[in-house]
């Protein structure tokens, strides 16, 4: 069936093909935020979580400055009355740049007061 066929797939793909759909699942699930904020507008959204003051936001990026491009405005309403937790899922490696794409995001996360950031 189906189901088994999917089941063997995934058994027999190995670590890093995983972390890439993971990945990319997220980076899909950032756009459609992205879509959603837009559409619906940022600050309704901000509005309506600042009714939640004093609590901690997580956002998961798949790759360093996802935060910066899918996220600023909503990071920059909410980080007066939130504590702000930065969770990247990779360290953006591509074309042998993971330390300064690190450091990249360590900076972003200071000027957005970030109390965590995490690599994975």
């Amino acid at each position: 069936t189906w189901d088994y066929q999917m089941f063997q797939f995934v058994m027999e793909m190995d670590v890093v093909s995983i972390l890439y759909i993971i990945c990319l699942v997220i980076t899909i699930v950032s756009v459609i935020n992205i879509v959603v904020l837009v559409l619906v507008g940022h600050r309704k959204f901000a509005s309506d979580m600042k009714k939640k003051k004093g609590e901690h936001v997580l956002f998961v990026t798949a790759h360093p400055d996802d935060e910066s491009m899918f996220f600023l405005p909503t990071i920059i309403s909410l980080r007066d009355d939130r504590t702000i937790h930065l969770l990247c899922l990779s360290q953006g490696n591509a074309e042998g740049k993971g330390v300064l794409r690190e450091k990249e995001l360590i900076q972003a996360a200071q000027y957005l007061r970030s109390e965590q950031v995490e690599f994975v």
